[in-house]
């Protein structure tokens, strides 16, 4: 079964894709948000830059409800860590658009994925043990 999620992930990247090139060769940015506020600009063009990224959450999510309509609710346990590492990626990115200095955005957007992803893998909490029996503190608000 793992296989056929696998199977469902690469076929949903692949349809992502597509989209999200058919999106961006679609959508006129410079028409479509013409006197909008900078900010709202920014928002939107980093918006339409993710969308395969939108798509690709979006769809695994409909194929994981599918999935456990179809069959046991554990053999989507990857198409749920495929999305939701999907939207954690779309916002950590929409959130620090707003971040001008490209260095920051990168340490900022690794540091933010790292946490989430360890966080929906369930491995947070005996990661920060882990690294706090060597005497590395890391504290998670939240």
């Amino acid at each position: 079964m793992v296989l056929s999620a696998a199977g469902l992930i690469l076929a949903g990247a692949g349809v992502a894709y597509a989209a999200g090139a058919a999106i961006r060769a679609r959508i006129d940015l410079a028409a479509l948000a013409m006197g909008w506020p900078a900010a709202l600009r920014l928002f939107m063009r980093v918006l339409v830059g993710s969308a395969s990224t939108a798509v690709f959450a979006v769809l695994m999510t409909l194929a994981r409800v599918v999935m456990l309509t179809s069959t046991w609710p554990s053999r989507s346990y990857l198409l749920a860590v495929a999305a939701n590492l999907a939207f954690a990626w779309l916002i950590i990115r929409l959130i620090t658009s707003v971040i001008r200095n490209e260095f920051i955005v990168r340490l900022v957007s690794l540091s933010a994925w790292l946490v989430a992803a360890l966080s929906i893998l369930g491995q947070l909490d005996p990661t920060i043990e882990a690294l706090d029996s060597v005497s590395v503190v890391l504290e998670v608000c939240g």
